[in-house]
């Protein structure tokens, strides 16, 4: 009788460490999410590729934009705060305005995904690869200066 205890003891440890693992899983994938595919215009436009974007919980006060240069490109990072972080940018548009200083104004625009996730107040962070650029030229993203 003790056997049979025994047994049925060791499968339910079983199905419940089944279950923690699978909560786990899930509750990991729930935090990061890449772009949801969407028409290839929406992720990549006049000279701008958008490389990935992912929401995380967290706090951000305020929209953030960091850059490096990769020869003629530009790799830039763009975050934003966001109520839900079921969203993900898509470029909105691409803006050239020749010049003396040659200005690029990308536009980014928060779509819902149709992923499972999280809720919670975070924000969504995107990089993207611009170029090759112009001399001398200044990139906005959102009304935020990146590159001058």
């Amino acid at each position: 009788m003790k056997e049979g205890y025994a047994s049925i003891l060791a499968a339910s440890l079983v199905s419940v460490a089944v279950i923690a693992v699978g909560f786990l899983v899930l509750s990991w994938q729930q935090c990061q999410y890449t772009t949801t595919l969407v028409e290839d215009a929406a992720l990549r436009r006049d000279g701008v590729v958008l490389i990935s974007s992912v929401g995380k919980c967290g706090s951000l006060e305020k929209p953030t934009i960091t850059y490096k240069r990769a020869g003629e490109y530009l790799i830039l990072t763009y975050s934003e705060p966001a109520n839900n972080i079921c969203y993900r940018h898509i470029i909105e548009s691409v803006k050239t305005q020749e010049g003396d200083t040659p200005l690029i104004r990308i536009e980014l625009r928060l779509v819902e995904t149709s992923e499972a996730c999280v809720m919670c107040v975070g924000y969504i962070t995107t990089t993207l690869t611009i170029g090759p650029l112009p001399e001398g030229a200044r990139v906005y993203v959102n009304g935020l200066l990146a590159a001058a």
